[in-house]
């Protein structure tokens, strides 16, 4: 991942064949602490395939 700006990242991925890069935009509580991450293809022309979209990752509490 590489920062983007706000609690946005890039995620570059090694394969470049595919062009399946993605924004990982972090959900934050009042700490600053991550509480779950959602994404989003770069590409407006990414493959329909990688449904970063319909990713919702939540932090285990424990």
């Amino acid at each position: 991942m590489h920062y983007y700006q706000a609690n946005t990242f890039a995620v570059k991925w090694l394969y470049q064949d595919m062009q399946c890069d993605a924004f990982a935009m972090f959900n934050l509580d009042e700490n600053g602490k991550s509480l779950s991450i959602k994404m989003k293809g770069i590409s407006p022309n990414i493959d329909f395939s990688f449904d970063f979209q319909d990713l919702y990752l939540e932090r285990e509490t424990e």
